[in-house]
C-alpha cells in the first residue's frame, strides 16, 4: 500500500499543508467573512428588534397609563354627572311635592269653606223648618199647662 511507504510521506505531508493552508486561507478570506457579515447583520438586527421592543413597551405602558388616566376621569365626570341629576331630581321631586301641598292645601281650604257654607245653610233652613215646630210645640206645652192648672 503506498500510504504506508515511507517515501512518498514527505509529498504526502507537503500536500497536506499546502491543501490545509489553501482551504484555511480560502475560508479565512471567502467563507468566513460571509458568516462573520451574516452574524454582524443578525446581532445588528436583534438590536435593532430589542430597541424596537422597548419603545412598543413603553408606548403600551403610555397608552395602559393614558387608558387608566381616561377611565379615572370618565368615572368621575360620570360620578359628578350622576351627582348632579340626582340633585335635579331632588330639586324636582321637593317643587312637585311642595306643588301638591300647595294644591292639596287650597282643596282643603275650599271644602273646608264649602262645609262651612254647607252647615251655616243647614242650619239656616233646620232654623226656618224648626220655628213653626217649636212654635207650634210651645204652644201645645203652654197649652197644655193651662189645662193642668
Amino acid at each position: 500500500m503506498p500510504q504506508f511507504d515511507v517515501s512518498t510521506w514527505s509529498s504526502q505531508v507537503f500536500w497536506l499543508i499546502v491543501s490545509f493552508i489553501i482551504m484555511t486561507v480560502y475560508l479565512k478570506k471567502r467563507i468566513l467573512p460571509k458568516i462573520d457579515l451574516l452574524f454582524q447583520e443578525r446581532h445588528l438586527k436583534m438590536n435593532q428588534e430589542e430597541e424596537r421592543i422597548k419603545i412598543l413597551q413603553k408606548r403600551i405602558e403610555d397608552l395602559t397609563r393614558q387608558k387608566d388616566d381616561k377611565l379615572k376621569e370618565a368615572r368621575h365626570q360620570a360620578q359628578h354627572i350622576l351627582t348632579q341629576t340626582k340633585e335635579a331630581l331632588q330639586k324636582d321631586a321637593e317643587k312637585v311635592l311642595k306643588e301638591l301641598d300647595q294644591d292639596m292645601n287650597t282643596r282643603i281650604h275650599t271644602f273646608q269653606e264649602q262645609l262651612q257654607y254647607e252647615y251655616q245653610n243647614a242650619l239656616g233652613h233646620l232654623k226656618e223648618d224648626q220655628a213653626p215646630t217649636v212654635e207650634a210645640l210651645t204652644q201645645k206645652f203652654v197649652h197644655q199647662r193651662k189645662q193642668h192648672e
